[in-house]
């Protein structure tokens, strides 16, 4: 058994003694989903400048 195996065995077994807070789970969602507005904002803006630019390009050329 090499040491990475053994060091990965002993991480795993201190993990499953390890019990977090609750108010932690409520945190990690409220994060998520302030990430998930944050991206779907970004490709709405995206889509539109995409929309606009590609025919005004069409046209100038």
């Amino acid at each position: 058994m090499n040491l990475e195996h053994r060091l990965i065995e002993s991480l795993q077994e201190k993990g499953k003694e390890f019990v977090p807070a609750p108010e932690l789970k409520i945190k990690v969602m409220n994060n998520i989903n302030t990430e998930n507005g944050k991206m779907r904002k970004r490709m709405v803006a995206g889509i539109l400048t995409a929309t606009l630019l590609i025919p005004s390009g069409v046209l100038a050329s």
